[in-house]
């Protein structure tokens, strides 16, 4: 994408600060005059999959908190891999449609906009409900997934993540960590940021590094 019209990716275990730097980055970039969002998850151009879909299942507690500004519920449960691989196939979807609507936006007339995503597709490849999932069908239906131009993976300890929001064992935690690393190594624009003083010099050190991409 051009200048301007960015898709900035923030990545970690939940409790790891994606969306409160997310929030703080747009805010930054909109005091510069740029026209900046976060997406706490999807593009949200088609429906939650709950509002059709699994709607009387007990298990559909994913879908459910899509509805809640899309936060999710961490039970470490697994679904199925007929209901993982509709979930991957349909958001999947979701992000192709947003990423052609950011290209030809600036055609009729819309603002270029950085795109900040606190969760995105690559989170199908940690997250435990989505793990019976073959990373190799996950990765097939990436290929219709807008590339962004800046990943970023927030770098904390396990046992400070916990400490804050224990929705997750630290055994999860890390091993969330380490699954990121090992899929993400494969992309030239991710980095890992290291984010354990505190989310301001976070957001900083992230913005320096966009706004050297973006000179």
């Amino acid at each position: 994408m051009s200048p301007g019209n960015q898709l900035v990716v923030l990545l970690g275990p939940d409790g790891s600060g994606k969306s409160t730097i997310a929030d703080m980055l747009v805010e930054r970039l909109q005091a510069e005059g740029r026209t900046a969002r976060h997406y706490p998850h999807r593009f949200g151009i088609l429906p939650a999959l709950s509002s059709f879909l699994f709607r009387f299942s007990a298990s559909a507690r994913e879908d459910r908190s899509e509805l809640s500004n899309f936060k999710p519920i961490y039970d470490l449960k697994e679904n199925s891999r007929l209901r993982s691989f509709i979930y991957v196939c349909w958001y999947g979807l979701d992000y192709l449609i947003g990423g052609i609507f950011m290209k030809v936006g600036p055609f009729f007339g819309r603002k270029k906009t950085v795109a900040i995503f606190a969760r995105y597709f690559y989170d199908y490849y940690y997250q435990s409900n989505n793990r019976k999932l073959p990373d190799v069908i996950k990765k097939i239906v990436e290929n219709i997934v807008p590339t962004p131009s800046a990943i970023f993976f927030l770098d904390r300890d396990p046992e400070e993540i916990h400490a804050g929001k224990p929705e997750l064992p630290v055994e999860e935690i890390l091993w969330q960590q380490q699954k990121i690393q090992m899929v993400m190594s494969r992309y030239p624009q991710y980095q890992v940021i290291d984010a354990r003083k505190g989310a301001a010099q976070t957001v900083e050190v992230i913005y320096q590094i966009l706004k050297k991409q973006w000179a």
